[in-house]
């Protein structure tokens, strides 16, 4: 199967009698061979003649292609939201590899609830401290900044350093150092460590994050730390941002709304909670950084609400669901963008109790373009269209459905990805009639729209002929001298 996106650029005809303007099988085969190794021409089926009329169509929605953003197999944490630190502020749980440490609550201070708690036995002389995993690991490039923070409660006079350590190799791939000088009195108190670079990059992610301090200036007391972070330099370099590549990957699918969930407010101030999918939400990802990737990406925004639903079946009584309902309409307030609320999905073969479909193959995205060529044609009462999932992180279920996966070192686009970035690419204001005056529908499917002056045509051919003898005559009615732009999906 290949999807095909066709622009047919037309002059205005000089006079009132408009001339017809056909696109033979050669032409099609030419272009195509142009663009394509041969062993991947289009299939086409035999004898079938398009004829696309210059109006009479529908209005198209402006938001066709959107995205929708769910925190789910670490989309935000550990994906889109830029924070390399696990479990930052210890609302998951605590693994500990030895040594005397523990995960508390009743944090004074600060509204989060968790804290950690390190014992320093007497007799310490040398260096103690932690490591963090990160998300399956740290991707660690000798081209990129990273800023590192936490906070710190107990007395202590001394350096803090951190550095990335490679698991395989035992190499210490970068320091960076502060003097850090409080005591007890001042309850929690923030340290910012000087941006670094790290000495040498890392071919794989297997390395692991240390936040070390003197242990002789700590000996007989117990180190409370809490929000650590650490953030390599995030898209349009902003604080708290987003992760670079992830951004840009979802920037260049060229969408043009995104639908998604709350959260304002200092990192210290975001409680975090349970996500819909069963992962703790920093929630650090949240009202105003998202507000920003869709100002970036230029987005309409369309705010999603949590009814109270989980997908293990818990559900929130009706009773309780008032701070939901507030945080929903605060977001309202804080924001004043539309509302929509719904989903369309399928992630199991054949009926609800089929098994689910596990990793995409090249069929499922040919039967998604037959889709959207049925809502292209139709988005005068389809207003929008999105994938779900978006955004998964690979190593944590790698036969999960998503349109795009991360590891902390890559980025996988999925077939899906390329069929949207295709289909956003080359879409029209209005609707255009398009006939079979010979042939019918399957196996090429079609539609037509236009923007402005340009014609564009969208053909998906699932399982057809090949060759001349299968070809495609289009006729565009209405144009004059034109010129034909093919752009050709294939796997």
């Amino acid at each position: 199967m290949h999807v095909h996106a066709m622009r047919t650029q037309t002059r205005a005809a000089r006079n009132n009698d408009s001339d017809d303007t056909s696109f033979s099988a050669a032409h099609i085969i030419a272009a195509l061979r142009f663009f394509a190794a041969l062993p991947l021409l289009c299939k086409l089926a035999s004898s079938l003649r398009l004829q696309v009329a210059p109006n009479g169509g529908n209005a198209s929605s402006p938001l066709l292609y959107g995205l929708l953003y769910e925190e789910i197999y670490h989309s935000g944490d550990g994906g889109l939201y830029g924070e390399m630190i696990r479990n930052r502020a210890f609302q998951g749980r605590l693994v500990l590899d030895g040594g005397p440490a523990s995960r508390e609550t009743g944090s004074s201070g600060i509204r989060l609830m968790y804290q950690m708690r390190m014992d320093v036995p007497e007799g310490t002389t040398g260096p103690v401290g932690f490591y963090n995993d990160g998300f399956w690991g740290f991707h660690v490039d000798a081209s990129k900044e990273y800023a590192a923070s936490f906070y710190l409660r107990c007395d202590y006079g001394g350096g803090v350093e951190c550095f990335f350590t490679n698991t395989l190799t035992g190499e210490k791939l970068s320091s960076a150092k502060t003097e850090a000088s409080q005591d007890a009195s001042q309850e929690w108190v923030q340290h910012h460590l000087p941006t670094f670079q790290p000495l040498t990059s890392a071919s794989t992610p297997n390395n692991t994050f240390s936040f070390v301090f003197d242990g002789s200036r700590l000996v007989g007391q117990s180190v409370y730390v809490n929000l650590l972070s650490l953030f390599k330099k995030t898209c349009q370099n902003r604080d708290n941002g987003l992760r670079e590549d992830l951004a840009q990957t979802l920037a260049d699918l060229k969408a043009s709304w995104i639908c998604w969930n709350e959260t304002i407010g200092p990192l210290e101030e975001r409680v975090g909670k349970l996500g819909v999918w069963g992962n703790i939400e920093t929630q650090g990802f949240g009202l105003v950084e998202q507000m920003r990737m869709a100002r970036y990406m230029d987005l309409t925004v369309v705010l999603g609400i949590f009814n109270g639903l989980y997908f293990n079946g818990d559900l929130i009584p009706e009773d309780e669901l008032q701070p939901y309902m507030d945080s929903a309409m605060d977001s309202l307030e804080f924001l004043t963008y539309p509302v929509f609320v719904g989903e369309y999905a399928s992630i199991r073969e054949g009926s609800a109790t089929g098994p689910e479909t596990g990793a995409q193959t090249f069929g499922m995205p040919s039967r998604e373009a037959i889709m959207l060529l049925g809502i292209e044609r139709n988005s005068y009462i389809i207003l929008e269209f999105v994938y779900g999932a978006l955004i998964k992180q690979y190593d944590e279920n790698p036969n999960t459905v998503a349109v795009i996966k991360h590891t902390a070192n890559e980025i996988l686009r999925s077939m899906s990805y390329y069929l949207q970035q295709l289909s956003a690419a080359h879409v029209g204001t209005d609707t255009l009639p398009a006939k079979a005056t010979e042939g019918g529908l399957g196996p090429v499917w079609w539609s037509a729209t236009k923007a402005g002056r340009r014609t564009v045509l969208k053909m998906v051919n699932y399982n057809g002929g090949t060759g001349a003898e299968n070809s495609v005559k289009v006729q565009v009615k209405g144009s004059r001298a034109c010129t034909t732009e093919l752009t050709a999906f294939t796997a």
